[in-house]
């Protein structure tokens, strides 16, 4: 169920950067409000809302307000949450892989996403800008430019790149 609902929070990420494209527009640039490890979600109604509390490790709270009833695909607990609510809400959720099928320890995976490769930054289509770590490790990518979707994104716990294994690289 939990796999599910992340699985959920990419698909709609994906298919907003999709609309995008076939629109002809670009994405906005959104910005980031909060990056954390969840320990707990509440969900609770407001009228005809929904509102998402997320409780972080450090004891940080974050608020979300979305118009209508959101159906939720499950919690997000020990994922890392990437989340703002400019230009409008949105959020991105990375499942810890702790050293599971390759990825290194103390990795949240962010997967399907296709973006740009700077010196400094990975810019998601989805309209999100992230830090390279300072231990980015080039090598499963190569050189900076345009990368693919098929595969996923290695982040550290304050959500700043570590790797990027794209299948689908230079196009």
């Amino acid at each position: 169920m939990r796999a599910m609902g992340v699985g959920r929070l990419a698909l709609v990420a994906l298919l907003l950067g999709v609309l995008a494209g076939v629109a002809g527009c670009s994405t906005p640039h959104k910005e980031i409000d909060v990056i954390g490890v969840v320990v707990s979600e509440d969900v609770a109604y407001d009228g005809p809302d929904t509102v998402y509390t997320y409780t972080f490790d450090d004891g940080r709270t974050f608020t979300m307000h979305y118009k209508g009833h959101v159906i939720s695909g499950g919690q997000t607990t020990g994922d890392l949450l990437i989340a703002g609510t400019r230009p409008d809400n949105w959020v991105l959720v990375a499942n810890l892989r702790d050293d599971w099928g390759g990825w290194p320890k103390g990795c949240y995976g962010l997967g399907s996403q296709a973006g740009y490769d700077t010196a400094t930054t990975i810019e998601l289509d989805f309209g999100v800008t992230l830090q390279k770590a300072p231990d980015f490790n080039p090598t499963d990518h190569g050189q900076p430019g345009r990368f693919g979707s098929i595969g996923a994104i290695c982040l550290d716990r304050q959500g700043r790149v570590t790797q990027i294994e794209a299948v689908e690289a230079g196009y």
